[in-house]
């Protein structure tokens, strides 16, 4: 069985459910940060956008993903002008760890036959 989200997986004494658990409330809140910095961003509301980008990079960072929480704190760093560029640059690998978290978690429904704690799963928007 291939380990998925590693750190985090060592972190909990690789107990799958908890795992699983964890990925999917990151998963949860983190596209809804997104999809809020996105909105922030439109609106030209740069202070929202650093303060989403910050959240997003910190819950990265609780499941282990260094590189999509690299991205996130590249997306805090930009505003105006250079953002439009900075978030064609960066989103992609923010966008790649919510993919593979919907991926794993929706494998563990599939393979319970029931979701974890009564949750669904939904879907990244690209």
């Amino acid at each position: 069985m291939t380990v998925h989200f590693p750190e985090l997986a060592r972190l909990l004494k690789n107990d799958q459910h908890k795992v699983r658990r964890v990925v999917w409330e990151f998963y949860r809140s983190a596209i809804k940060d997104l999809h809020r910095l996105e909105q922030a961003a439109a609106a030209n509301e740069w202070p929202t956008v650093r303060a989403l980008a910050w959240r997003i990079q910190v819950s990265c960072l609780q499941v282990g993903e260094h590189e999509a929480a690299e991205a996130a704190a590249g997306l805090s760093r930009a505003a105006g002008e250079c953002f439009a560029d900075a978030f064609r640059q960066w989103r992609p690998r923010i966008v790649q760890t919510l993919d593979r978290a919907e991926e794993f978690v929706g494998r563990g429904i599939a393979e319970r036959k029931s979701p974890p704690d009564s949750v669904g799963v939904g879907s990244v928007r690209h």
